[in-house]
């Protein structure tokens, strides 16, 4: 980190004293040299999507011009290209570029997209091939303090081959070899393996679905136990995987839509959370409508006007056939409407009761586009990925879980393109208050707040994830008071861990502990 820069690919002595200008001699200090602002060239866009303004394009060149106009003044122009079309590119006094662009390759641009000699073009961008990694354009760029003959380009070079020449840092983890799955379908030769590989450590990793919470696992030094979609797993199948470690494994939960007793047991101490608050790059937030059952004509109207530019829509029922117990809407009654509704579009239906392969077979066919619209029941809430698809219609979405609609909200809008979830309740009466809820917010964790209240979060000292919580004084809305109880409390441990001063305290917590685990 010492080194001098002069050492550094494409830095020569000349370079190395204007750096130096700068307060620049080692790779350290050129490292630590902060940017003064950042540009973002990230979004990599269409040319049929462009609109005026900063753009990057991913392009290829042709009918590339140079021409002398006058003293001071040399024009080269080009046309750039991508699959959506074609924009005119000018460069003023660059005559270099006539040489330095080879047709048929592939190039980053990054510039302004705007009208120039009463033309929309793209006004001396910076231009990168696409076959390396980009230092100037399609990233977000920093912008450096300059000095006269160094500027932020030749510095953003420098960084650049100082990381490039740098010893790469040690990978600290083990390189993973032994990775076993262990699901219901396997046969028993295959499952007898995993079962072994577990058992006698040679397996690292072990990937699997319920199965593998099963007696007949035996987990050698279980350390880190990850949950996907926690809220599909009951408390004592959680803690019966953890309980396959000699000791408390650590264990990470991942979801959507936290239970109420996770949110519960977040603000008693229990578990600590981290939220990704931002969507996948590119993604749109998800617009959604609550339809009266009598009113479906617009929402109908919508789905076409999608149908026609090729995108596709899920239509889930609580239901798979009618019901007289229960008057909400079923699969094949809204299969049998939707395929007269849409005459012209190839409708399929998907539930739990068809055989393992006809579901996949049916499945595949959506996720191919041989299908635009797929009546289902929840067997698509989890584990589906169809980014053509950007319409969720739930009919009778009274009948669903705040957490279930949510994830089959989840299903659309998976790609650039807008999605759309039309609620549906099974009657025409005013929209209850959890569906104006729903409606109103597509944050996963606002609505497990809003299910912690209407359906409490449960007891948190036994196995009922949600229901009345079990506490006599004390309520979960005293937010503030549990914050400053919870580091009034780790205040106390850490002075004393094993309560030697207190007696009386450590009898309570030892009482406690034999009665309780909390995950």
């Amino acid at each position: 980190m010492s080194t001098s820069l002069r050492y550094i690919k494409g830095v020569g002595q000349a370079q190395e004293r204007l750096f130096a200008v700068l307060g620049v001699t080692t790779v350290e200090e050129l490292i630590a040299y902060v940017p003064r602002a950042y540009n973002d060239y990230s979004d990599v866009q269409k040319i049929a999507q462009l609109k005026p303004g900063i753009v990057t394009l991913q392009v290829t060149f042709s009918n590339i011009t140079a021409r002398y106009v006058r003293r001071g003044l040399h024009i080269t122009e080009a046309l750039a290209s991508d699959e959506s079309g074609s924009v005119k590119i000018v460069w003023f006094n660059q005559p270099f570029r006539k040489t330095q662009l080879v047709a048929n390759t592939q190039y980053f641009l990054s510039g302004e997209f705007g009208l120039s000699r009463q033309r929309m073009s793209i006004v001396s961008p910076v231009v990168e091939r696409a076959d390396n990694l980009p230092i100037h354009t399609a990233r977000i760029v920093p912008i450096y303090r300059e000095t006269k003959g160094l500027n932020s380009a030749s510095i953003r070079k420098a960084v650049n081959a100082a990381f490039l020449q740098a010893d790469r840092v040690s990978e600290t983890l083990p390189q993973c070899d032994s990775v076993v799955l262990l699901t219901g379908s396997l046969k028993p030769a295959q499952k007898r393996q995993a079962h072994e590989a577990l058992q006698q450590g040679s397996a690292k990793l072990a990937v699997g679905t319920h199965a593998l919470i099963t007696d007949k696992v035996a987990i050698h030094n279980l350390g880190l136990v990850i949950v996907d979609e926690q809220h599909r797993f009951g408390v004592d199948q959680r803690k019966k995987l953890q309980s396959k470690a000699k000791s408390m494994p650590h264990v990470l939960h991942m979801t959507a839509t936290p239970i109420p007793r996770t949110l519960a047991l977040t603000l008693y101490g229990e578990l600590d959370i981290s939220i990704i608050g931002v969507m996948p790059l590119g993604r749109l937030p998800i617009k959604t409508t609550i339809v009266s059952p009598n009113s479906r004509a617009n929402m109908y109207k919508h789905v076409l006007q999608r149908l026609l530019l090729g995108e596709q829509v899920f239509v889930v029922c609580p239901l798979i056939t009618e019901s007289d117990m229960l008057q909400a809407p079923s699969a094949e009654n809204v299969y049998k409407l939707m395929a007269k509704q849409f005459k012209d579009h190839s409708v399929g239906l998907l539930h739990g009761k068809l055989k393992a392969d006809q579901k996949e077979a049916i499945m595949q066919q959506f996720i191919d586009g041989k299908l635009d619209i797929l009546v289902a029941t929840t067997v698509i809430e989890v584990g589906v990925n169809v980014p053509n698809a950007t319409i969720m219609i739930i009919e009778g979405a009274d009948r669903f879980g705040l957490a279930q609609m949510h994830q089959l909200r989840g299903r659309v809008g998976r790609s650039n393109q807008q999605g759309h979830c039309y609620v549906i309740p099974s009657d025409s009466k005013a929209p209850s208050a959890r569906l104006r809820a729903f409606a109103s917010t597509n944050n996963g964790f606002t609505l497990s707040e809003l299910d912690l209240k209407l359906r409490g979060p449960g007891a948190l000292y036994g196995t009922m994830q949600s229901g009345a919580l079990d506490l006599r004084v004390a309520t979960l809305s005293d937010t503030k008071l549990i914050a400053a109880a919870r580091a009034g409390a780790e205040e106390f441990i850490s002075k004393d861990e094993n309560l030697l001063h207190y007696p009386v305290v450590a009898e309570h917590v030892s009482r406690i502990r034999t009665i309780t685990n909390l995950n």
